[in-house]
C-alpha cells in the first residue's frame, strides 16, 4: 500500500502589510466596464470593500516580468495572501495610497492554510 499524500503544512506569515480588495463600481465605465475607485487622501470612493488581507511580497522574477512584458502588461508587485474565492481579476488592490489592478491570481497547491499570489500592476492614473 502507498502512502497517503499529505498536505504540506507550512506556517504561513503575512508581514508586509494589509491590501484592501475593492470591487470595481458598476457605474458604467469606458467601454463597459466598472469604474476604478479613486483614492483621495487615503480614502477610497466609487468602490465596494470585498476583504482587507494581510500579504507579504514576493519576487518579481526575470522570467514572469519579461514574460508580462511580452503580453504587454507590466508587473509592479506580486504579493502572497491567504485564499479568499471572493477574490477576482475584476478587483482592483489598494496598498497604502497605491491602487493596483490585479493581472493574475494563481492559487497555491499543496499548502495549508491554501494561499493565492496576486500579480499586480498599478494604476497611475484613473
Amino acid at each position: 500500500m502507498g502512502r497517503p499524500k499529505s498536505i504540506h503544512r507550512k506556517a504561513q506569515c503575512f508581514p508586509d502589510g494589509v491590501a484592501d480588495i475593492y470591487a470595481r463600481s458598476l457605474s458604467g465605465g469606458d467601454g463597459g466596464l466598472p469604474d476604478y475607485p479613486v483614492i483621495s487622501d487615503g480614502v477610497v470612493t466609487n468602490g465596494t470593500l470585498r476583504c482587507s488581507l494581510r500579504f507579504r511580497e514576493k519576487k518579481v522574477g526575470m522570467t514572469r516580468y519579461y514574460a508580462a512584458l511580452n503580453e504587454d502588461i507590466q508587473i509592479d508587485k506580486i504579493i502572497v495572501t491567504l485564499f479568499n474565492p471572493a477574490v477576482s481579476r475584476l478587483d482592483v488592490v489598494v496598498i497604502g495610497a497605491d491602487l493596483y489592478q490585479i493581472r493574475q491570481i494563481q492559487n497555491t497547491a499543496g499548502e495549508y492554510p491554501e494561499t493565492m499570489d496576486l500579480s499586480l500592476e498599478r494604476i497611475d492614473e484613473v
